[in-house]
């Protein structure tokens, strides 16, 4: 047993390590500069609004890529290449923002299958890491992508330098008439013209050929507040239905037909009608990744039917597990994966207790020689009513603990949501999807008749998930809680569904289940608050924009709330939302956004809508006033921040030092100098956080205020790092012994600013000490971090002194996160 154990345990790890040898990799010489590459576009393109443009997003597998030639025109002679022979060629994701006038005069867009070749930038899978944020670069290993990128246009000097026009974008070739991919897209193509008249479009789009991108912000956050969000990918659940209706409809023609003299049997028959169903919609799907690891776990259940062995359900999960992993091990890093093999466990151990009690009346009929009687109709539905209801009721509760750990909140009312949407999902919505789309492929018309009979029963089933979305205190939200707690509280859930015991005696057990798990909370929290007089400061990773959390031991204050991008993403939804709700603030006490530059205020209206604000000040409240109001909100909530406002809040001052009435009617014009300027004093140490304040904004501090009230343990860099802020001057009289730059990788601005540090080096030089017994030894005065190399910044108070900050991107480091290189040395980090 132990032999097999360690045996089984270094075939595993050597598996893992050549999996990730073998990994598609894009070389590094190629990225953060412009070049040619070539390849095939391998998913559907997404379109989206971002700002006043559409992007337009694609996955392409690359097969060469080219550098530029001096001319600007014409690729290199020898294109680099982009994998090694065993190595698979890699895919990238390629972002082209066009105006939507743009967009409407291109006759010829890129489709699923083309060979296209772009002029793009690539970069590096580089994300902004925060605590209890989602882990962006972990996605895009998981999904298999090697960089990421965006279409590069020409600049005015490339163009003057170029003989005749040279396009960004040019389509190599078409693929051929049997590739799939010219199905798919056909299929697409007819399917939306099925689905086209009805309101649910979006839906019918998902759950057929695994099209997400058109379902509204709104639909999303209802179905995530009503626990119904996982009915609406392509999951498990669809997959085995699909299987399933293959399983029932080979089984009714080897009756009907004469496949009944054939080598197969019934079962056999069926289960390869099961597979050939759940393979199609797979091929449909576009081999998503979700989608392939729900295949694989249908394929292991079938598998038992044509081998012709008795189903074990624990020998099919392991089997399961161990080809999902064995096929793909990034598998792991997935929410989804964990979700699918817990869910399932739980129903295993739903079904066992039950069907052991069956076995157990059974053999007491027998003994007694009772005959019993055949059960009615009624009697039948209710018990497979029963069975719903108690695994409902088991995978609520059992699925519970890991919502709590992974996504620290809760829906409310899932159970009673997913009484109602699992079944509909199941024996309606799906399987009348499915053959409206089978109809729909030979006849539009009849498809989309068929398609209007489905709006008839979906509207009143989506008015329900309204109706349950309206309910009070629909979404729970928890703390962070330990992966301790997590082993603790499922080891109690399985050992309490095994014990062979009652189904009432089973619904008691889930009960003080319920009652332990909630105590637990005590012990196992993270969250821990700051004492009387003492802060924590954290500065988010929200790339090229500022969000920085304070805390006290009581209350809460914002500056900032980073920036927006697109329609559904912004600094609110990507950290300041998941790091709340995990350190358990439902409640802002002060909101001080500088201004409104949308890098500062991008998630302003998100969180407004979410969390519950006392008190706003702003440097421009009459333009962010005015944004709210656009947003549905009628009240004013913002007020002007000025000079000489404060707030106590359990011993920890925060005083407004910036700007002054007399300076705003006169001498501060730009829309950065109108920023609002805080010290945070605590018993250990001075903040000062500077907004976008440039260095007339600063000049006018050195005036009006002494050294002392100026002097800071830590300040936020102003502008991000640009050289037009953080005079020398400015540094000097400050004398801080942190500087924080709150900036993107790589951005176009090239913050921070070579000049800021070369004034942050000369306050550094100073004289060397020698001794006796050591050598020459200089040490930083002045320490800087950029939370683009280091994440987010975590920055807490004692009663003597600041302690150095937590690094998010070294805390939560793992192999296949991106480091700043050591070349960036001196430029992005000290």
């Amino acid at each position: 047993m132990v032999l097999n154990s360690v045996l089984g345990f270094i075939i595993g790890i050597s598996w893992v390590f050549w999996q990730v040898f073998f990994m598609p990799i894009v070389p590094e010489r190629v990225l953060n500069q412009s070049v040619w590459v070539t390849g095939i576009i391998v998913e559907l393109p997404n379109q989206s609004l971002s700002e006043n443009r559409v992007r337009v997003k694609y996955r392409m597998k690359l097969d060469e890529i080219a550098q530029h030639s001096s001319s600007f025109m014409q690729l290199s002679a020898k294109p680099l290449p982009v994998s090694y022979s065993f190595r698979p060629k890699p895919i990238v994701s390629i972002n082209w923002y066009v105006s939507r006038h743009e967009l409407s005069n291109k006759t010829i867009l890129p489709k699923l299958g083309e060979r296209w070749r772009f002029r793009v930038k690539l970069k590096a899978n580089h994300s902004t890491i925060n605590p209890s944020g989602f882990d962006y670069e972990a996605w895009l290993l998981q999904q298999g992508i090697a960089a990421t990128g965006y279409v590069k246009a020409f600049t005015r000097a490339e163009k003057r330098q170029q003989t005749e026009p040279v396009l960004v974008m040019q389509k190599i070739s078409s693929p051929s008439f049997l590739s799939l991919f010219t199905w798919r897209n056909w299929l697409a193509n007819r399917l939306n013209q099925v689905f086209e008249p009805s309101t649910f479009l979006p839906f019918y789009k998902a759950l057929t050929f695994g099209d997400k991108s058109a379902i509204s912000v709104e639909d999303w956050t209802l179905l995530r507040n009503t626990g119904t969000i996982h009915l609406m990918v392509i999951s498990g659940l669809h997959m085995g239905i699909i299987a399933f209706l293959g399983f029932w409809s080979f089984k009714r023609i080897w009756r009907w037909g004469g496949y009944r003299q054939m080598m197969l049997n019934l079962p056999e028959f069926a289960a390869l009608g099961g597979l050939l169903f759940a393979t199609l919609y797979l091929m449909v799907s576009g081999f998503s990744i979700p989608t392939q690891r729900a295949w694989l776990m249908v394929v292991a259940v079938l598998a038992f039917v044509l081998v012709k062995r008795k189903f074990q359900p624990w020998s099919a999960l392991a089997l399961a597990a161990l080809v999902v992993v064995f096929l793909d091990t990034t598998a792991v890093l997935s929410f989804g994966f964990w979700l699918s093999f817990i869910a399932v466990t739980l129903i295993f151990l739903a079904l066992q207790g039950r069907t052991r009690r069956q076995i157990k009346q059974l053999e007491a009929n027998g003994e007694a020689k009772v005959i019993p009687e055949k059960p009615k109709a009624y009697q039948v539905w209710l018990n497979r009513f029963k069975i719903l209801l108690w695994i409902q009721w088991v995978l609520t509760l059992g699925l519970a603990p890991f919502l709590v750990w992974a996504f620290h909140s809760l829906p409310a009312y899932s159970f009673i949501a997913n009484l109602i949407a699992v079944p509909f999902i199941s024996f309606v919505g799906l399987p009348w999807l499915f053959l409206s789309s089978v109809v729909g492929l030979f006849s539009i018309e009849t498809g989309q008749w068929m398609i209007a009979v489905l709006d008839v029963f979906w509207t009143p089933f989506w008015q329900f998930l309204q109706w349950v979305n309206q309910l009070p205190f629909n979404t729970v939200a928890f703390s962070e809680r330990s992966i301790f707690w997590l082993l603790a509280v499922y080891t109690l859930l399985f050992w309490g569904l095994k014990l062979k015991k009652p189904l009432y005696q089973h619904t008691v057990l889930l009960l003080v289940f319920i009652w332990i798990m909630s105590i637990s909370f005590n012990f196992f929290n993270h969250t821990q608050r700051p004492l009387l007089n003492q802060a924590k400061l954290t500065v988010l990773d929200v790339g090229q924009a500022q969000a920085i959390v304070i805390e006290t031991q009581n209350h809460l204050v914002l500056y900032d709330l980073g920036g927006k991008w697109g329609s559904n993403m912004d600094g609110t939804k990507l950290a300041i939302q998941p790091y709340l709700t995990a350190h358990a603030w439902s409640k802002v006490d002060l909101l001080i956004v500088s201004h409104s530059d949308m890098d500062h205020a991008g998630g302003l209206s998100r969180l407004l809508k979410i969390f519950s604000v006392t008190e706003a000040v702003s440097g421009q409240p009459e333009v962010l006033n005015q944004r709210i109001q656009m947003d549905g909100q009628k009240e004013n909530r913002f007020s002007l921040c000025l000079a000489g406002q404060s707030w106590l809040l359990d011993g920890v001052r925060f005083d407004i030092l910036s700007p002054n009435k007399k300076w705003m009617d006169s001498i501060l014009t730009s829309d950065n100098d109108l920023s609002c300027v805080l010290k945070v004093t605590t018993e250990g140490g001075r903040i000062l956080i500077t907004g976008d304040l440039s260095q007339k904004g600063e000049a006018l501090l050195l005036q009006a205020y002494d050294a002392n009230d100026l002097n800071a343990d830590i300040l936020i860099a102003g502008h991000h790092g640009s050289k037009s802020s953080s005079s020398l001057a400015w540094l000097q009289t400050v004398a801080p012994k942190h500087i924080v730059f709150s900036t993107g990788y790589l951005n176009r601005f090239h913050f921070p600013s070579s000049a800021v540090l070369q004034r942050i080096a000369t306050m550094n030089q100073r004289e060397r000490v020698s001794t006796e017994n050591t050598s020459f030894i200089q040490t930083p005065f002045v320490q800087w971090w950029n939370t683009a190399c280091s994440g987010a910044l975590v920055f807490e108070t004692s009663s003597k002194s600041i302690k150095l900050p937590l690094e998010s991107r070294k805390i939560r480091r793992k192999w296949y996160h991106h480091r700043c290189l050591e070349s960036q040395q001196g430029q992005l980090f000290q």
